[in-house]
């Protein structure tokens, strides 16, 4: 049967990761690096605070497609931005080396390998209680979030560094439909809400 590949890490995946690996793991900046950034791990193994243009975005040139992504990294965010991509930017800040070349490298000071670090991502998801979650699954993540935030198809493209439109019109498609049948993630908080405010005066009652 056709599947749609790699699974997007969801909320309470992201969240049993980050309380399984604590910051100042490697695998937590692994994991950090590449759902902030949208990476594939053949780009992310190169990525270092040298591609951090004077505005404070960080691009990189991608292999799979040679066109470049543009990711804010020590700069203000979009107006479409809602506050989990601060929290996740902050998060990021607290994970990067300060002294080194790559911001992934190894202890040895040399630049990781991409199948070591696709290995090494999906085994820590693992050990975290995780099944089927990839490294590459991380992008699609990012990629879902902004759908879902609000930011259109071209904002899609230059975060992923998509050179094809309709790939990146995908995810705002896929988001709009989620929307018109369980809203957006504030309506549903506000919702979640309410129903733990109702169970509780019916046990009070």
């Amino acid at each position: 049967p056709k599947t749609e590949g790699h699974i997007p890490w969801d909320d309470a995946d992201i969240a049993r990761f980050r309380a399984h690996w604590p910051i100042g793991s490697n695998q937590r900046l692994w994991m950090e690096l590449l759902y902030w950034t949208g990476a594939r791990t053949v780009d992310a193994v190169t990525l270092s605070s040298a591609m951090i243009a004077r505005e404070g975005v960080l691009v990189f040139r991608q292999s799979k497609t040679g066109d470049k992504a543009y990711v804010p990294l020590t700069t203000g965010l979009a107006d479409w931005a809602d506050q989990d991509f601060y929290d996740d930017l902050e998060t990021l800040s607290e994970c990067l080396p300060t002294r080194s070349f790559t911001y992934l490298e190894t202890r040895a000071g040399k630049p990781r390998s991409v199948s070591g670090l696709s290995n090494d991502v999906a085994l820590a998801a693992r050990k975290a209680g995780l099944k089927n979650r990839t490294a590459h699954g991380l992008r699609k993540s990012r990629l879902n979030k902004i759908a879902e935030a609000g930011g259109s198809a071209l904002a899609i493209m230059a975060w992923g560094g998509h050179r094809d439109m309709k790939e990146a019109q995908h995810y705002v498609e896929a988001a709009n439909r989620r929307k018109l049948v369980i809203g957006t993630e504030q309506d549903r908080n506000s919702a979640n809400t309410l129903s733990k405010s109702a169970n509780t005066q019916r046990k009070t009652v």
